[in-house]
């Protein structure tokens, strides 16, 4: 009879956990930040929209991932004209595990393609967000296409995703999906790091404001 502990799992797990309620677009990206340098996390893709975070990992305890998230994600509710902030509940969805590689050399390959920065822009300009939004000095969202100015504060995001530089971390882009009142749908890329202009670090600052609802439907 053989005693001792049995050898923990190395393959790549899957984890995907809900986040309802998380509507604060700066808080979001707090904890997605928080949860890439979470150690053996190898790597995040969410969307404020879906409330929902997917992670791909090593050996983390789904416990930590839902730790991390329920510390640093709240939402926003508006009550008697005041902003206020609510805490939220993450719920875990799936939890797999692959199988585990050969060897050390296929464990390095063992991670799921995520989505492209260029693939999420073709799958927003498919759903009909069509229009390119930059940030002028001002901290104005312009269109691109009519060149009208919108204040961020009266735009509504729809999706939020995050990418991380392929050689470097913290290298990162952040894709919005935007609507605005007049029914505009676009999208609004920016690189986000101690290299992003000081334009787009006001827009950024802007879009989340925590008394901004922040989710939306698609079209």
């Amino acid at each position: 009879m053989t005693t001792g502990s049995q050898p923990k799992p190395t393959g790549i797990r899957t984890t995907e956990i809900r986040v309802p309620g998380a509507n604060c677009t700066l808080c979001f990206n707090d904890a997605i930040d928080k949860l890439r340098h979470t150690e053996g996390v190898t790597a995040v893709r969410a969307s404020i929209l879906s409330e929902c975070v997917e992670l791909q990992h090593l050996d983390v305890p789904t416990t930590v991932l839902i730790d991390t998230l329920q510390t640093y994600l709240h939402g926003s509710e508006d009550s008697s004209h005041e902003c206020q902030m609510v805490p939220i509940e993450p719920q875990l969805i799936t939890h797999t595990v692959a199988a585990e590689p050969a060897d050390q050399h296929d464990r390095a390959d063992a991670t799921v393609p995520m989505e492209t920065l260029s693939e999420a822009m073709r799958r927003l300009r498919a759903a009909g967000y069509i229009s390119d939004f930059s940030a002028s000095p001002e901290g104005n969202l312009v269109c691109r296409s009519c060149h009208s100015s919108r204040p961020p504060e009266s735009i509504e995001i729809r999706e939020t995703v995050r990418f991380e530089g392929d050689s470097n971390p913290d290298d990162e882009a952040i894709l919005f999906a935007l609507s605005g009142a007049d029914g505009c749908l676009g999208q609004y890329s920016v690189a986000f790091g101690p290299g992003t202009p000081p334009s787009d670090v006001l827009v950024l600052h802007r879009l989340g404001h925590p008394g901004r609802g922040s989710r939306g439907t698609r079209p």
